[in-house]
Order: structure tokens, then sequence, then C-alpha cells
């Protein structure tokens, strides 16, 4: 064969190689529905009738102790809704760690994306204080879960849990380059990436709204991130439109006992809850959780059609019923309803 003639092959060989190399990928075949990066905590619960003043000693009704983090929260409800979800997280090498874990398998979520802290460093732990109207005062020390590093989420087992899921939930409560690399492995590997900005940071980086197909933040959270007063059906509608501006896709921003509010560029929809009197109230504490697991879950159940914005606003009507729920019970986690109650509290 003539030498120039075999080069030619050659090359021919090297350019096919080269080009189909350089095709963007399929997206991988997802084998999960939900994965959360995130905290996980102990909650440490008092109920009171009011919450102390500075320098001020109450006694309080009663103490609860409970399973936290808005990472863990959103999991569990989203795997007790039916959705097969993973969590990546970290915890301690200490009782409330492996509490966290047994807790985590007794709801059904797959564990492994659990790493341990190094040395001595504990679980997290969130003081709570619940008053007579069911508002809530957080205080959070983050132990292990300012552990969990970028360099964990790069790990291949770790990129390959979020690739398998369809949906991707993340939170400000772990490091923001943790959250941040999260949400990129999350958009590389073609999942739909939320972003709960919370606690929220009036200077978020914009790398995080690039990255966040939805961001889900309450009214305070939007006031913080945008400097514009959501409080109001106006003021919710103008934040929403400054969070559109900063990058993202969407927002869906919880309104309490208001629903929530769903907006594109071209779209703002209302989503009302199912009411209830006032005084069926007990405790507020992670409602915005259950809400955005229960979202999750909802935008899950059928993605032959894609996520477009009539089932995103289907799965917010959904994730408020599930919300209006949690507030009738005591605790975070403890609160959260099965899917058959949500099912029928819908109809």
């Amino acid at each position: 064969m003539e030498p120039v003639l075999v080069f030619g092959i050659a090359y021919l060989l090297y350019k096919r190689q080269t080009s189909s190399s350089s095709k963007p990928k399929p997206p991988p075949h997802k084998t999960s529905d939900v994965v959360v990066v995130g905290a996980s905590n102990m909650d440490l619960i008092t109920y009171c009738q009011r919450c102390p003043n500075a320098g001020e000693t109450i006694h309080g009704n009663t103490f609860q102790q409970g399973f936290g983090g808005k990472g863990a929260n959103q999991a569990v409800m989203s795997a007790k809704l039916g959705a097969k979800t993973n969590i990546i997280t970290c915890v301690g090498n200490d009782s409330f760690g492996d509490d966290t874990v047994l807790n985590f398998t007794a709801n059904g979520l797959e564990c492994s994306g659990v790493l341990r802290a190094p040395g001595k460093e504990p679980t997290g732990v969130a003081p709570i204080w619940v008053d007579a109207a069911g508002e809530n005062r957080i205080l959070i020390v983050n132990g292990a879960n300012d552990c969990l590093l970028p360099q964990h989420v790069q790990q291949p087992s770790m990129r390959a849990i979020i690739s398998a899921a369809k949906v991707l939930i993340c939170q400000l409560e772990i490091k923001s380059e943790t959250t941040l690399e999260a949400l990129k492995v999350g958009k590389l590997g073609k999942c739909l990436t939320i972003l709960n900005p919370a606690p929220a940071s009036s200077k978020l980086d914009s790398s995080f709204y690039a990255h966040a197909d939805i961001i889900a933040p309450n009214q305070t959270e939007a006031y913080i991130l945008t400097g514009i007063d959501a409080s109001t059906t106006e003021g919710a509608k103008k934040a929403g439109a400054a969070l559109i501006e900063m990058g993202v896709n969407m927002v869906v921003m919880t309104l309490g006992k208001d629903g929530a509010l769903v907006m594109t560029k071209d779209d703002a929809i209302f989503v009302a809850t199912n009411g209830i009197d006032a005084s069926l109230v007990k405790d507020t504490s992670g409602a915005g959780d259950c809400f955005l697991g229960a979202f999750a879950y909802h935008l899950t159940r059928n993605t032959t059609e894609g996520f477009t914005l009539k089932r995103t606003i289907e799965a917010a009507k959904y994730a408020c019923s599930a919300a209006t729920l949690s507030v009738q019970r005591n605790g975070t986690q403890s609160s959260y309803p099965d899917r058959q109650t949500v099912d029928a509290f819908c109809q």
C-alpha cells in the first residue's frame, strides 16, 4: 500500500475518533428520582408559651428530640412519598450520627452518599424554640456538615449518584463551594437542579443562579437575595422577576399560608393552599423542607413530557398540601405525612 494512502487512512481514522469524542455525550441513564446534597442535624426542640427575651430565663412546656437539617428533611420527605431518593451528607462518629443513618434507612433512603466526619467532629445540631402560635426560632451548629467538601462531590462515586437522579436539590447549610460544585455536577448530569437558598445571603455568587434551573426561596430569603420586600403579592412578583434577571429559569417561592408563587420570564402563577384554621397550626418547623421534598417527588412522577411549567404548577400545588399537613403536627420530619395522607388531602 502506498505510504500516502496509509497516512490518509490513518488521518481519517484519527479525525473520526477525535470528532466523535468531542460530541456531547447523551444524558446518563436515570436510575433514581431525587438526590439531595445538604446538611443533617439533630433537632433539639423546646415548646414554650413564648420565647425568652435577652437575658431572661423562663420555663418551657415540653422538649422533643428529632431528626433535621434541610438536606435530610427534604430527602426524607421525598422518600416518604415514594420517590427513589439518595442523600449526600456528612455526620459525626457519634450517637447522633449513628441514629441519623438508622433514620435514613428506616425512611427508605439510599445511604451510599453518607460520609462520616474525621476525628471527633460532632453531628450537626439545631436547638429550636417553638412558641404557642407555632412560630419557630432556630440556631444551627454545623459540626460535621462543614466537613462535606467540593472534592467529595467530585469523587466518581458521588458524581455517579448525582447524575443518576432526575432531580437534584441543594441548599446553603453546608459550605457554599460544596453546594455550587454539586449544582455543576447536576447540570453536567442532566438533572433538574433546584437551589433552596437557605440560609440566604445577599452576596450569593452569580454562579449559583447560572447552575440552578429553579430557585426556591421563601419570602424572607427572596428579600435577602434581591432587597425587594416580598411580603405582598406585588412584592413577591417583583422579587421573583429580579431573581429571573439574575439568571435562573424559574422561581418557586413559598408564601406560607398563602401557598406559593411559580414564575418564569413570561408567567407568574399563584398557587393556593387547602386552607386550614389558624388554631390547627402547631409547629411550622421544617414546613419549607416538606414542601421541597414533596415538590421534587411530584416532578418525578411522570417525566416523559419533560419538566414543563404545567407540571411545575401541579407539583407546587401538591407540595402546598403536604406542607399544610405538616404544620398541624409537632416536630420536623416526624410531622411529615405519607403519600396516602397527602393524596387524600388533595382530593
